[in-house]
């Protein structure tokens, strides 16, 4: 099978969204077909798309809808998807309608879907191989925070955290991840600088971010949209606890 698979960012920008897009491609291209990995669709011949993001995908589910309105369509659902858009921008809404199928990466995300969505709708989780567990270093209690900086992450909310902790704690705690924005920089590295418990390591290949999460001792999610972070996964992978926000639920007529 031709799969068209459309992810809003592409290798350059190695967030969440592209670790799944290529993660995907790797499973179905294991299992015979034949997958490219596209930003925009460029409308070449495919038997299926597979789409991440229903409003920065649209334009691609669009034209691919259009051209191919029988042919499989599965839309899968972001953070910023659930929590945000598909509440309030008319395109990821007109995108879900497309859609021949709809998956979410966490059981709670069929709840901000209207009624008439939920039978197209599948839960597919997310997944990591085993991460062999290195010696943590001593005298550290470390804690990792992994994302790129951006509002919908909350990145700063551990580094505020560590001003409570009192002198003789041991915790460190380490950002993983660049900046999406020259504010987000800035304040990054105010922050470090007022916080001395608080490094921000910038954005690092993702084997450098294994080999941290081997040893770390805890991972903190903040993030105020999260549809199913794989990091959580690959902390899981490497025995380390996570602690994660709540996130907010949306609720909506059905």
């Amino acid at each position: 099978m031709r799969i068209a698979l459309i992810t809003p960012y592409g290798r350059e920008h190695r967030n969440g969204n592209w670790h799944t897009a290529a993660r995907w491609a790797r499973f179905l291209r294991e299992a015979g077909h034949t997958v490219r990995v596209q930003v925009e669709w460029d409308g070449r011949d495919a038997d299926l798309m597979l789409a991440l993001h229903a409003r920065r995908s649209y334009a691609s589910i669009r034209a691919f809808a259009e051209k191919y309105p029988s042919r499989p369509l599965l839309l899968t659902l972001t953070g910023t998807d659930l929590y945000r858009d598909i509440h309030e921008d008319s395109d990821a809404q007109q995108a879900l309608e497309w859609a021949h199928r709809l998956i979410v990466l966490q059981e709670r995300g069929p709840d901000e879907l209207a009624a008439h969505l939920i039978p197209k709708t599948r839960v597919v989780y997310q997944s990591a191989p085993d991460i062999a567990r290195q010696p943590s270093p001593a005298n550290t209690f470390e804690v990792l925070a992994i994302g790129h900086l951006r509002t919908e992450k909350d990145p700063f909310r551990v580094a505020l955290a560590t001003a409570y902790l009192p002198q003789h704690s041991q915790i460190e705690v380490t950002h993983l991840g660049g900046a999406l924005s020259d504010d987000m920089a800035e304040t990054a590295e105010l922050a470090q600088s007022k916080l001395p418990r608080w490094t921000w390591a910038g954005d690092v290949p993702h084997k450098t971010v294994l080999k941290r999460l081997s040893r770390a001792r805890l991972l903190v999610i903040s993030s105020v949209m999260e549809g199913g972070a794989n990091v959580i996964c690959e902390a899981l992978a490497a025995e380390v606890p996570v602690l994660a926000s709540h996130i907010r639920q949306h609720r909506h007529a059905g």
